[in-house]
């Protein structure tokens, strides 16, 4: 019997049997969803908030919210969290509490604002499609949204309000002159009228140094001479370069090549006809495969040794870790060694790999993070972990010995002779706009580990610990130098005081470099530590810190626009019994600057009152936008909703 007969005889019971079946399926699929959004059912509690349970399913329906959103470009700083989860949980807790704070939008004013814009509906019909839901249901989302967004709102133009004084003081920060002279003590100068330290000099000043980095300050020379974290790197890699001429394309691959990359083979031509505009742009002229067929064929080459270069490297990898796939973790979570014999040496592994092409062995010296960053190719390479690309030195020294596991961190902690990831450098083409592509890759391991401390002894540094103990006698001396200078200046005044210093004078002059063949007349009169010496008045002296240029010197220090300022809010002495005058260090450059305070121009209420309301909105925006950034921060809307994270404790 044929199978139309049997539809023909059965099909108002077949009929009635599908229906039934899909009835079954819509019930049973209707109490499925529902159970799954419940949270006593399967739902899983990630935390609580506001001293209630949070569900995995909230955060969820939150994510839906936000997305429909972002349909109708209600975007917010949260779309920019990388953890899904985060972000899903940051947008819920947000949601909620909008709602506790009352706040809400209508149904009503979400309408209004659609029928504005002309591609609503369209859109409308496109978001109730592709996510099945009604029309109300749309409106309710986007007005749960909206009114997150306008609690943001609310807390930005409440942060953003400044007062009169607070005004009053962005205005004169801003715009308030003073005219200053300003005197350079170089204390480099002073060096030749310095002893040599003594060894129980050098000794002391080592034992105090010898455990600490170097860390200056502009106030405070501070050196240090611990010798930082050193690692030992050996590597293999296979250059593209150096294997190019050996590998071999076919016509068909160059010709493949040349197809796919149609847009590098192009020329630019300029119309030259009697006829042609004066402003008529180039054309761009794809150029055929026969006019470029030899450039094509050195590319397509250099494209597949690239290729070819990576494989091996990732095979040489595979072939170094083999002994270390399978060795099990301790209690630390790091690799337990293997066997002794089993770990296969990098020279051993060149040989074996060399066959087709060459491979490339290098052992570097001990290295610190800084230097190894240096190393030709290796240091300039990267690898991706997660989704950030992290340096090669970076792997390197998450090492064993030099790093602990931290939760959160990704990025492996290595053991001694362990492979790492493979690392790649980019190459960039002349054209800026393309991205770089990757080039050349290396598989390494750390031979050698030295953590940081102190030398053995001072010899290990002793030329540099005799330099540094002068600049530190010579930085006091400058000191005392320039107080009794200011000291003198308030007096007298800067100008007269450094027209007087003729001591000083003649220390720096001991300072001066060697004369020059040059004839005397063509000679600089004074050395320039003595003509740095000189006061000069900069043009332009604001409380914002700038460059300050005088004929033989230039000089930048916050610290000194702030201190100089603050003679104005003192009750300093007046013009009759003496002159505003500072001592200000620049201890990196080994300087000591005096500066005599002249006059702070007036500011006047006119001027502030025709400008009040640009400086409002200025510093409106600023504070807003560091307003919104703070409460869309993912840390502070946990703080602020007291959500507590469910460790597995918690759970039945």
């Amino acid at each position: 019997m044929r199978i139309s007969r049997i539809f023909r005889k059965y099909s108002r019971v077949l009929l009635l049997v599908f229906m039934s079946l899909l009835l079954i399926v819509f019930l049973v699929g209707d109490v499925i969803s529902r159970a799954s959004q419940s949270p006593g059912a399967r739902d899983l509690k990630i935390g609580e908030a506001f001293g209630e349970p949070v569900y995995l399913s909230k955060t969820h329906a939150a994510e839906s919210d936000f997305e429909i959103a972002w349909q109708f470009g209600l975007q917010t700083p949260l779309s920019r969290i990388e953890d899904p989860q985060e972000r899903n949980l940051a947008m819920y807790l947000l949601l909620e509490e909008t709602r506790r704070a009352g706040v809400r939008v209508g149904r009503e004013q979400i309408a209004a604002d659609l029928q504005r814009s002309p591609e609503a509906t369209a859109l409308l019909d496109l978001v109730r499609r592709r996510y099945r839901c009604s029309l109300n249901s749309v409106y309710d989302t986007l007005a749960r949204v909206s009114a997150a967004m306008t609690l943001a709102r609310y807390q930005r133009d409440a942060a953003a309000c400044a007062s009169l004084p607070e005004l009053e003081r962005s205005y004169r920060d801003q715009n308030q002159q003073a005219r200053v002279l300003i005197s350079v003590l170089d204390s480099k100068g002073l060096l030749p009228s310095l002893a040599a330290p003594t060894e129980e000099e050098l000794q002391a000043h080592f034992d105090e140094a010898k455990d600490r980095d170097t860390a200056h300050t502009e106030e405070e020379l501070v050196y240090g001479y611990r010798v930082p974290d050193q690692i030992q790197v050996e590597y293999l890699t296979v250059d593209p370069e150096k294997i190019k001429d050996i590998v071999r394309v076919r016509e068909k691959q160059v010709q493949a090549f040349y197809e796919d990359n149609r847009q590098n083979y192009v020329k630019t031509v300029k119309d030259t006809s009697p006829f042609a505009l004066e402003d008529a742009q180039p054309q761009t002229v794809q150029l055929s495969y026969e006019e470029v067929k030899d450039q094509v064929r050195e590319d397509c080459r250099m494209a597949k040794a690239i290729r070819e270069a990576q494989a091996l490297v990732n095979t040489i990898r595979q072939e170094a870790f083999r002994p270390w796939a399978m060795a099990p973790r301790g209690e630390d979570n790091l690799r337990q060694p293997p066997a002794d014999g089993a770990i296969v040496p990098f020279t051993e592994l060149q040989a074996r790999f060399s066959d087709e092409y060459p491979v490339i062995y290098k052992k570097t010296e001990l290295l610190s993070e800084r230097l190894l960053g240096r190393e030709p190719g290796f240091g300039q390479a990267s690898a991706v972990i997660g989704r950030k690309p992290v340096p090669a030195p970076t792997l390197a020294f998450h090492i064993e010995y030099l790093a602990a596991p931290e939760e959160g961190d990704e990025i492996p902690i290595l053991r001694l002779n362990e492979p790492g990831p493979v690392v790649l450098n980019t190459r960039r083409s002349a054209d800026r706009s393309v991205p770089p592509t990757p080039y050349q890759a290396y598989v390494f391991r750390v031979a050698h580990v030295e953590p940081s401390g102190p030398p053995a002894s001072i010899d290990d540094v002793r030329e540099d610990a005799l330099r540094n103990v002068k600049h530190c006698k010579a930085f006091e001396l400058g000191q005392e130098q320039a107080e009794a200078l200011a000291e003198r200046a308030r007096q007298i005044g800067l100008e007269q005081a450094v027209a007087e210093a003729d001591e000083l004078k003649a220390m720096l002059d001991e300072g001066a470099a060697p004369a020059t063949s040059e004839p005397a007349a063509t000679q600089p009169t004074a050395n320039r530590y003595v003509r740095m010496l000189e006061p000069f008045e900069p043009e332009q002296f604001s409380r914002r810190p700038g460059l300050l240029r005088g004929e033989a010197t230039q000089i930048f220090s916050p610290g000194l626009h702030e201190q100089v300022f603050a003679l104005t809010e003192e009750d300093g002495p007046d013009a009759s019994s003496g002159r505003r005058v500072t001592v200000v260090p620049l201890a990196r450059t080994l300087q000591w600057v005096v500066v005599e305070l002249l006059e702070v121009e007036p500011l006047y209420r006119g001027e502030f009152q025709m400008q009040q309301a640009e400086l409002r909105q200025r510093v409106a925006g600023g504070r807003g936008w560091l307003c919104l950034q703070a409460w869309f921060e993912p840390d502070n809307i946990f703080r602020r909703t007291g959500f507590v994270h469910t460790t597995p404790s918690d759970e039945p």
